[in-house]
Protein backbone atom coordinates (compact mmCIF):
# COMPACT_ATOMS: atom_id res chain seq x y z
CA UNK A 1 0.00 0.00 0.00
CA UNK A 2 0.97 3.49 -1.18
CA UNK A 3 0.04 6.15 0.94
CA UNK A 4 0.32 9.12 3.19
CA UNK A 5 0.46 8.29 6.85
CA UNK A 6 0.65 10.77 9.76
CA UNK A 7 4.01 10.51 11.74
CA UNK A 8 3.96 12.42 14.93
CA UNK A 9 7.33 12.44 15.63
CA UNK A 10 7.15 15.66 13.15
CA UNK A 11 5.08 18.17 14.10
CA UNK A 12 4.57 21.21 12.17
CA UNK A 13 3.83 24.89 13.65
CA UNK A 14 0.43 24.15 14.23
CA UNK A 15 1.41 21.14 16.22
CA UNK A 16 -0.41 18.99 13.32
CA UNK A 17 0.70 15.62 12.16
CA UNK A 18 3.20 15.25 8.86
CA UNK A 19 2.29 13.27 6.52
CA UNK A 20 4.90 11.26 5.20
CA UNK A 21 4.83 9.27 1.70
CA UNK A 22 5.14 5.52 3.26
CA UNK A 23 4.82 1.59 2.34
CA UNK A 24 2.47 -0.28 4.86
CA UNK A 25 2.64 2.22 6.61
CA UNK A 26 6.76 3.02 7.30
CA UNK A 27 8.89 5.07 4.83
CA UNK A 28 12.62 3.81 3.87
CA UNK A 29 14.76 3.14 5.70
CA UNK A 30 12.75 2.42 8.86
CA UNK A 31 10.09 -0.02 6.42
CA UNK A 32 10.63 -3.54 5.90
CA UNK A 33 12.62 -5.39 3.54
CA UNK A 34 11.53 -8.43 1.78
CA UNK A 35 14.35 -11.96 1.13
CA UNK A 36 13.64 -14.35 -1.39
CA UNK A 37 16.00 -16.74 -3.19
CA UNK A 38 17.54 -16.99 -6.52
CA UNK A 39 14.95 -18.88 -8.64
CA UNK A 40 11.89 -17.76 -6.25
CA UNK A 41 8.64 -16.73 -8.08
CA UNK A 42 7.69 -13.71 -6.43
CA UNK A 43 3.98 -12.16 -6.74
CA UNK A 44 3.14 -8.63 -5.32
CA UNK A 45 -0.13 -6.50 -5.42
CA UNK A 46 0.46 -2.35 -5.29
CA UNK A 47 -2.55 -0.67 -3.98
CA UNK A 48 -1.85 3.30 -4.62
CA UNK A 49 -4.08 4.25 -1.89
CA UNK A 50 -2.38 8.39 -2.29
CA UNK A 51 -4.14 11.04 -4.44
CA UNK A 52 -0.42 11.27 -6.08
CA UNK A 53 0.72 9.04 -9.30
CA UNK A 54 3.30 7.21 -8.65
CA UNK A 55 5.86 5.11 -11.91
CA UNK A 56 7.21 1.57 -9.23
CA UNK A 57 10.58 0.62 -10.71
CA UNK A 58 12.27 -2.65 -10.02
CA UNK A 59 16.10 -2.67 -10.44
CA UNK A 60 17.95 -5.19 -11.88
CA UNK A 61 15.37 -7.47 -13.50
CA UNK A 62 12.05 -7.48 -15.32
CA UNK A 63 8.52 -7.89 -14.32
CA UNK A 64 4.90 -9.35 -16.03
CA UNK A 65 1.90 -7.47 -14.89
CA UNK A 66 -0.55 -9.68 -14.38
CA UNK A 67 -3.78 -7.96 -13.45
CA UNK A 68 -4.55 -4.09 -13.07
CA UNK A 69 -7.05 -1.89 -12.44
CA UNK A 70 -8.43 2.06 -12.35
CA UNK A 71 -11.29 3.69 -10.74
CA UNK A 72 -12.66 0.29 -9.54
CA UNK A 73 -12.50 -1.40 -12.96
CA UNK A 74 -9.80 -4.67 -12.57
CA UNK A 75 -8.51 -6.53 -15.65
CA UNK A 76 -6.49 -9.95 -15.19
CA UNK A 77 -4.53 -10.50 -18.19
CA UNK A 78 -4.08 -13.91 -19.62
CA UNK A 79 -0.20 -14.56 -19.80
CA UNK A 80 -0.30 -13.87 -23.90
CA UNK A 81 -1.32 -10.45 -22.98
CA UNK A 82 1.03 -9.47 -19.87
CA UNK A 83 3.03 -6.78 -20.25
CA UNK A 84 7.09 -7.41 -19.67
CA UNK A 85 8.15 -4.08 -18.01
CA UNK A 86 10.45 -2.93 -15.62
CA UNK A 87 8.53 0.22 -14.46
CA UNK A 88 4.61 0.60 -14.23
CA UNK A 89 2.77 4.09 -13.97
CA UNK A 90 0.33 4.25 -11.40
CA UNK A 91 -2.41 6.91 -10.88
CA UNK A 92 -3.98 7.77 -7.80
CA UNK A 93 -6.47 4.60 -6.39
CA UNK A 94 -5.32 2.10 -9.12
CA UNK A 95 -3.65 -1.33 -8.29
CA UNK A 96 -1.77 -3.96 -10.24
CA UNK A 97 -0.38 -7.31 -9.44
CA UNK A 98 2.94 -7.96 -11.25
CA UNK A 99 5.19 -11.46 -11.06
CA UNK A 100 8.75 -11.53 -11.51
CA UNK A 101 11.92 -14.12 -10.75
CA UNK A 102 15.23 -12.88 -9.20
CA UNK A 103 17.67 -14.98 -11.00
CA UNK A 104 21.01 -12.88 -9.54
CA UNK A 105 21.63 -12.73 -6.31
CA UNK A 106 22.23 -9.11 -4.32
CA UNK A 107 20.51 -6.45 -2.69
CA UNK A 108 17.88 -4.34 -4.87
CA UNK A 109 15.05 -1.82 -5.02
CA UNK A 110 11.56 -1.15 -6.18
CA UNK A 111 10.47 2.53 -5.82
CA UNK A 112 8.93 5.09 -7.22
CA UNK A 113 10.49 7.22 -10.14
CA UNK A 114 9.59 10.58 -8.86
CA UNK A 115 12.64 11.72 -7.19
CA UNK A 116 10.30 14.24 -4.73
CA UNK A 117 8.83 10.99 -3.51
CA UNK A 118 11.95 9.46 -2.90
CA UNK A 119 14.47 12.09 -1.19
CA UNK A 120 14.81 13.67 1.92
CA UNK A 121 13.00 17.19 2.38
CA UNK A 122 14.42 19.51 3.03
CA UNK A 123 17.38 18.42 1.32
CA UNK A 124 20.40 17.50 3.42
CA UNK A 125 23.40 20.25 3.84
CA UNK A 126 26.22 19.69 1.71
CA UNK A 127 28.56 18.83 4.66
CA UNK A 128 26.22 16.12 4.94
CA UNK A 129 26.56 14.83 1.43
CA UNK A 130 29.94 15.23 1.11
CA UNK A 131 30.54 12.52 4.33
CA UNK A 132 28.66 9.84 2.54
CA UNK A 133 31.98 9.85 0.40
CA UNK A 134 33.56 8.57 3.82
CA UNK A 135 30.47 5.92 4.73
CA UNK A 136 29.56 4.96 1.98
CA UNK A 137 27.37 2.15 3.52
CA UNK A 138 24.86 4.89 5.11
CA UNK A 139 24.66 6.59 2.39
CA UNK A 140 21.89 4.43 1.03
CA UNK A 141 20.16 5.03 4.36
CA UNK A 142 20.05 8.56 4.42
CA UNK A 143 20.41 9.50 1.17
CA UNK A 144 16.62 8.38 0.37
CA UNK A 145 13.25 8.59 1.70
CA UNK A 146 9.94 7.31 1.65
CA UNK A 147 8.95 4.89 -1.36
CA UNK A 148 11.80 2.33 -1.25
CA UNK A 149 11.15 -0.72 -0.92
CA UNK A 150 14.29 -3.16 -0.18
CA UNK A 151 14.52 -6.34 -1.60
CA UNK A 152 17.51 -8.83 -0.97
CA UNK A 153 18.19 -11.90 -3.03
CA UNK A 154 20.24 -14.88 -1.92
CA UNK A 155 21.85 -17.98 -3.70
CA UNK A 156 19.77 -21.09 -3.59
CA UNK A 157 20.94 -24.02 -0.94
CA UNK A 158 24.31 -21.58 0.20
CA UNK A 159 21.97 -18.32 1.60
CA UNK A 160 24.62 -15.69 0.27
CA UNK A 161 23.64 -12.57 -0.25
CA UNK A 162 26.71 -11.40 -1.32
CA UNK A 163 27.71 -13.60 -3.99
CA UNK A 164 30.84 -12.55 -6.25
CA UNK A 165 30.04 -11.13 -9.55
CA UNK A 166 31.02 -13.32 -12.53
CA UNK A 167 30.75 -11.36 -15.92
CA UNK A 168 32.37 -12.90 -18.19
CA UNK A 169 35.47 -11.59 -19.89
CA UNK A 170 34.22 -8.45 -22.31
CA UNK A 171 33.92 -8.36 -26.49
CA UNK A 172 33.94 -5.28 -26.09
CA UNK A 173 34.52 -1.86 -24.46
CA UNK A 174 33.21 1.32 -24.12
CA UNK A 175 34.47 4.55 -22.16
CA UNK A 176 31.40 6.91 -20.91
CA UNK A 177 32.28 10.82 -19.63
CA UNK A 178 30.23 12.37 -17.34
CA UNK A 179 30.88 15.94 -17.25
CA UNK A 180 29.97 19.77 -17.17
CA UNK A 181 29.62 22.13 -19.14
CA UNK A 182 30.63 25.79 -16.53
CA UNK A 183 30.61 25.70 -13.14
CA UNK A 184 27.13 25.72 -11.41
CA UNK A 185 27.07 29.27 -9.06
CA UNK A 186 24.35 29.84 -6.62
CA UNK A 187 21.05 28.01 -8.04
CA UNK A 188 22.25 28.55 -11.22
CA UNK A 189 22.44 25.11 -13.13
CA UNK A 190 24.74 24.13 -16.03
CA UNK A 191 24.27 21.16 -18.82
CA UNK A 192 25.31 17.99 -17.21
CA UNK A 193 26.06 14.67 -19.46
CA UNK A 194 27.65 11.64 -20.60
CA UNK A 195 29.62 11.69 -23.14
CA UNK A 196 30.77 8.30 -25.09
CA UNK A 197 34.37 8.46 -26.39
CA UNK A 198 34.28 8.06 -29.89
CA UNK A 199 37.78 8.74 -31.79
CA UNK A 200 39.55 10.64 -28.73
CA UNK A 201 39.55 11.97 -25.74
CA UNK A 202 35.87 13.95 -25.10
CA UNK A 203 36.93 17.72 -24.48
CA UNK A 204 36.95 19.15 -21.08
CA UNK A 205 33.39 21.17 -21.51
CA UNK A 206 32.00 19.01 -24.37
CA UNK A 207 28.24 17.99 -23.45
CA UNK A 208 25.50 16.56 -25.31
CA UNK A 209 21.69 16.52 -24.15
CA UNK A 210 20.27 14.27 -25.56
CA UNK A 211 23.15 11.83 -23.97
CA UNK A 212 25.35 9.82 -26.38
CA UNK A 213 23.42 6.75 -27.35
CA UNK A 214 25.10 3.10 -26.10
CA UNK A 215 24.22 0.24 -28.65
CA UNK A 216 24.76 -3.15 -27.19
CA UNK A 217 24.00 -6.46 -28.92
CA UNK A 218 22.17 -8.80 -27.02
CA UNK A 219 24.29 -11.91 -25.58
CA UNK A 220 27.93 -9.85 -26.41
CA UNK A 221 29.41 -8.88 -22.81
CA UNK A 222 30.46 -5.21 -23.14
CA UNK A 223 32.54 -3.12 -20.17
CA UNK A 224 31.56 0.64 -19.66
CA UNK A 225 34.26 2.54 -17.68
CA UNK A 226 32.31 5.29 -16.08
CA UNK A 227 35.00 8.51 -15.74
CA UNK A 228 34.38 11.43 -13.29
CA UNK A 229 34.62 14.76 -14.41
CA UNK A 230 32.15 16.38 -12.32
CA UNK A 231 33.36 18.68 -9.33
CA UNK A 232 31.05 15.80 -6.98
CA UNK A 233 30.51 12.30 -5.93
CA UNK A 234 28.40 10.68 -8.17
CA UNK A 235 26.54 7.60 -9.06
CA UNK A 236 25.47 5.57 -12.38
CA UNK A 237 22.46 3.12 -12.42
CA UNK A 238 21.90 1.46 -15.11
CA UNK A 239 17.73 1.47 -15.54
CA UNK A 240 16.13 -1.60 -17.06
CA UNK A 241 19.35 -3.61 -17.35
CA UNK A 242 20.14 -6.97 -15.92
CA UNK A 243 23.34 -7.25 -14.32
CA UNK A 244 25.07 -7.75 -11.31
CA UNK A 245 24.18 -6.26 -8.15
CA UNK A 246 27.87 -4.54 -7.43
CA UNK A 247 26.71 -3.00 -11.13
CA UNK A 248 23.81 -1.73 -10.04
CA UNK A 249 24.60 1.95 -9.18
CA UNK A 250 23.27 2.76 -5.49
CA UNK A 251 26.10 3.56 -3.83
CA UNK A 252 26.20 1.99 -0.26
CA UNK A 253 23.54 -0.37 -0.94
CA UNK A 254 24.17 -2.91 -4.38
CA UNK A 255 27.09 -5.20 -3.51
CA UNK A 256 28.60 -8.49 -4.35
CA UNK A 257 30.94 -10.25 -2.27
CA UNK A 258 33.34 -8.02 -0.86
CA UNK A 259 32.44 -5.67 -3.04
CA UNK A 260 30.22 -2.42 -2.11
CA UNK A 261 28.68 -0.05 -5.14
CA UNK A 262 31.24 2.97 -4.74
CA UNK A 263 30.20 6.73 -5.06
CA UNK A 264 32.26 7.87 -7.62
CA UNK A 265 34.97 10.43 -6.67
CA UNK A 266 35.84 13.81 -9.13
CA UNK A 267 38.89 12.52 -11.12
CA UNK A 268 37.64 8.84 -10.32
CA UNK A 269 36.12 5.98 -12.55
CA UNK A 270 33.94 2.93 -11.86
CA UNK A 271 33.86 -0.35 -14.56
CA UNK A 272 30.59 -2.41 -14.99
CA UNK A 273 30.25 -5.23 -17.49
CA UNK A 274 27.48 -6.82 -17.89
CA UNK A 275 25.33 -8.94 -21.14
CA UNK A 276 22.01 -8.48 -22.28
CA UNK A 277 19.99 -11.26 -22.30
CA UNK A 278 17.46 -9.31 -24.16
CA UNK A 279 16.94 -6.59 -27.20
CA UNK A 280 15.08 -3.18 -26.79
CA UNK A 281 15.70 0.62 -25.63
CA UNK A 282 16.06 2.11 -22.11
CA UNK A 283 16.60 5.68 -20.86
CA UNK A 284 20.36 4.28 -19.37
CA UNK A 285 22.17 5.40 -17.58
CA UNK A 286 20.81 7.17 -14.99
CA UNK A 287 23.47 9.56 -13.38
CA UNK A 288 22.66 11.11 -9.91
CA UNK A 289 25.01 14.00 -9.07
CA UNK A 290 25.19 15.37 -5.50
CA UNK A 291 25.48 19.32 -5.13
CA UNK A 292 24.80 22.36 -3.27
CA UNK A 293 22.00 22.85 -5.88
CA UNK A 294 20.58 19.08 -4.94
CA UNK A 295 20.13 16.30 -7.42
CA UNK A 296 20.34 16.14 -10.77
CA UNK A 297 19.62 12.77 -13.09
CA UNK A 298 20.71 12.71 -16.96
CA UNK A 299 19.48 10.07 -18.92
CA UNK A 300 20.96 9.09 -22.81
CA UNK A 301 19.79 5.81 -23.97
CA UNK A 302 20.93 2.38 -24.49
CA UNK A 303 19.71 0.00 -27.19
CA UNK A 304 20.33 -3.41 -27.02
CA UNK A 305 19.72 -5.10 -30.69
CA UNK A 306 20.10 -8.45 -31.60
CA UNK A 307 22.96 -9.67 -33.87
CA UNK A 308 20.73 -9.77 -36.54
CA UNK A 309 19.74 -5.75 -36.47
CA UNK A 310 22.75 -4.34 -35.77
CA UNK A 311 23.11 -2.42 -38.68
CA UNK A 312 19.90 -0.88 -37.66
CA UNK A 313 21.54 1.14 -34.43
CA UNK A 314 20.96 4.21 -35.45
CA UNK A 315 17.05 4.18 -35.20
CA UNK A 316 17.50 3.87 -31.46
CA UNK A 317 17.63 7.30 -29.49
CA UNK A 318 15.86 8.25 -26.33
CA UNK A 319 16.64 10.48 -24.04
CA UNK A 320 16.15 13.38 -21.30
CA UNK A 321 17.50 15.51 -18.76
CA UNK A 322 15.11 15.57 -15.49
CA UNK A 323 14.09 19.02 -14.13
CA UNK A 324 16.18 20.31 -11.20
CA UNK A 325 14.25 19.14 -8.12
CA UNK A 326 12.23 22.92 -6.67
CA UNK A 327 11.56 23.64 -3.04
CA UNK A 328 7.53 21.98 -3.00
CA UNK A 329 4.52 24.23 -2.84
CA UNK A 330 3.25 24.94 0.71
CA UNK A 331 -0.50 23.70 1.05
CA UNK A 332 -1.58 27.06 3.50
CA UNK A 333 0.49 26.82 6.16
CA UNK A 334 1.66 23.48 5.91
CA UNK A 335 5.44 22.18 6.41
CA UNK A 336 5.43 20.58 2.90
CA UNK A 337 3.57 20.51 -0.36
CA UNK A 338 1.20 17.59 1.06
CA UNK A 339 2.52 17.66 4.81
CA UNK A 340 0.16 18.56 7.61
CA UNK A 341 -3.18 18.10 6.07
CA UNK A 342 -5.37 17.52 8.31
CA UNK A 343 -7.11 13.89 7.94
CA UNK A 344 -10.50 15.68 6.35
CA UNK A 345 -8.33 18.09 3.87
CA UNK A 346 -6.45 14.82 2.34
CA UNK A 347 -9.89 12.49 2.07
CA UNK A 348 -11.39 15.92 -0.29
CA UNK A 349 -7.88 15.84 -2.06
CA UNK A 350 -8.41 12.11 -2.83
CA UNK A 351 -11.97 12.41 -3.57
CA UNK A 352 -10.99 15.04 -6.15
CA UNK A 353 -8.34 13.22 -7.80
CA UNK A 354 -10.36 9.90 -7.83
CA UNK A 355 -8.71 7.87 -5.41
CA UNK A 356 -12.29 7.24 -3.69
CA UNK A 357 -11.92 3.48 -3.83
CA UNK A 358 -8.84 3.40 -2.31
CA UNK A 359 -8.35 1.55 0.79
CA UNK A 360 -8.47 2.75 4.20
CA UNK A 361 -5.16 3.70 6.13
CA UNK A 362 -6.46 1.78 9.20
CA UNK A 363 -5.79 -1.80 6.56
CA UNK A 364 -2.94 -0.82 4.26
CA UNK A 365 -2.69 -4.13 2.43
CA UNK A 366 1.24 -5.21 0.05
CA UNK A 367 0.44 -8.69 -0.65
CA UNK A 368 3.68 -10.97 -1.32
CA UNK A 369 4.55 -14.47 -1.98
CA UNK A 370 7.23 -16.69 -3.01
CA UNK A 371 5.86 -19.82 -4.37
CA UNK A 372 4.41 -7.72 -23.88
CA UNK A 373 4.54 -4.41 -25.18
CA UNK A 374 6.68 -1.40 -23.09
CA UNK A 375 5.60 0.27 -19.81
CA UNK A 376 4.15 3.68 -19.91
CA UNK A 377 6.38 6.40 -20.05
CA UNK A 378 6.16 8.68 -16.19
CA UNK A 379 5.90 12.30 -17.20
CA UNK A 380 9.08 14.05 -17.00
CA UNK A 381 7.43 16.55 -14.60
CA UNK A 382 8.19 15.61 -10.91
CA UNK A 383 4.58 15.90 -9.00
CA UNK A 384 4.68 17.72 -5.30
Amino acid sequence: MLDLYPDDTLRNKRKEDVFERAINGRAWPDNERLAYAVGDTVRWRWVNGSYLPHPRHLHGFHFDVTAHSERGADTTYLPADRRTVVTEFMVPGSTFAMAWVPTSAGHWLMHCHMRPHVTPWPPRPGSARRHDAHDVERHAITAMEGLVLGVTVADRGSGETMAAAHAPEPARRLRLVAQARGVAVGMREVPRGFVLQRAGEPAPDSVEVPGSPLVLVRGQTTAITVVNRLREHTTVHWHGMELESVYDGVSGWSRAAGSVAPLVAPGDSFTVAFTPPRAGTSASPIITTRSATGSRRVCPSISTLSTASRARAGVHSKSYVSPTPKRPRRAGRSARAWAGRSAPSLARARQRSGAYAAPTRSTPQCSTSTTGGPARRPSRRSTH
